[in-house]
C-alpha cells in the first residue's frame, strides 16, 4: 500500500512538473526598426526608428534602452547607460508617445517611428513582460552622420573633477527643437575630457 502512494505521489509530482514545463514565455522576442525595416541592425544618426515586442494580450511592458558600455551585446543594469526607461500597454496609447501604436490589444507592441539622431555607438533595447518577468532583447549599432551639416560642441565640467576622469565620460547630452511641433533629436555622449560633439540633420 506504501508503494502504490509512492508511485501515485510521483505520478502526481510528475504532472504537475510536465504543466509547468508547458508555459512559454509570453515575451521572447524583440525588434528594431530601421526607417520602416525590421531586418536590419544597424542605423544611421537621424535614421527613423521604431521598435516592438510580442507580450501576453493586454500585457504592460518596461522598457529599457541603453547605451552598451562595456561592449557585452547585452544589457548589463551596473555598466550600461540607460538613456530612456518607460512602462507601455498593449492596446493602451500612453503618456509622451509611449503608447502601443498599432491601438489594439493583440499580444504585440509597436513603438511609433520617430526620426533618432542619437549618439554614435551600440544600443540595446530591452522588453520585460510584467505578467510573467519574461524578457528579449535586440541590439542596434548606431553609426555617425556622414558629413554633418551642424554640430553642437562642448565641455562639460564636475567641480573637483580634473579631466581626464572616467566621471567625465559618457554623460549623455542631447539638442531638441524649439517647435513643439517639430519632431526628433540630436544627441552625444563626452569622452573622459567632458567633450561632446552632437551632430545635427535636419529636424522637422
Amino acid at each position: 500500500m506504501q508503494h502504490t502512494r509512492t508511485v501515485l505521489t510521483l505520478l502526481s509530482l510528475l504532472g504537475v512538473l510536465a504543466m509547468v514545463g508547458s508555459v512559454t514565455a509570453t515575451t521572447d522576442y524583440v525588434y528594431v526598426r530601421v526607417n520602416g525595416d525590421t531586418s536590419g541592425v544597424n542605423m544611421t544618426q537621424g535614421d527613423t526608428l521604431g521598435f516592438g515586442s510580442n507580450c501576453a494580450v493586454g500585457a504592460t511592458m518596461h522598457w529599457v534602452i541603453a547605451v552598451d558600455l562595456n561592449g557585452d551585446l547585452t544589457f548589463d543594469a551596473a555598466d550600461d547607460l540607460i538613456v530612456a526607461q518607460f512602462n507601455a500597454t498593449d492596446g493602451v496609447a500612453g503618456i509622451d508617445d509611449n503608447g502601443d501604436a498599432d491601438g489594439s490589444a493583440n499580444g504585440e507592441y509597436q513603438s511609433e517611428d520617430f526620426p533618432a539622431g542619437i549618439a554614435p555607438g551600440y544600443y540595446i533595447f530591452r522588453c520585460t513582460d510584467l505578467t510573467d518577468n519574461s524578457w528579449a532583447e535586440r541590439g542596434v549599432t548606431v553609426a555617425p552622420l556622414p558629413m554633418p551639416p551642424n554640430m553642437i560642441t562642448g565641455d562639460i565640467t564636475i567641480p573637483g573633477v580634473t579631466a581626464p576622469d572616467a566621471l567625465l565620460e559618457n554623460i549623455w547630452v542631447d539638442a531638441e527643437p524649439q517647435s513643439e511641433t517639430a519632431d526628433g533629436f540630436w544627441t552625444g555622449l563626452t569622452n573622459d575630457n567632458g567633450h561632446y560633439e552632437i551632430n545635427i540633420g535636419s529636424i522637422g
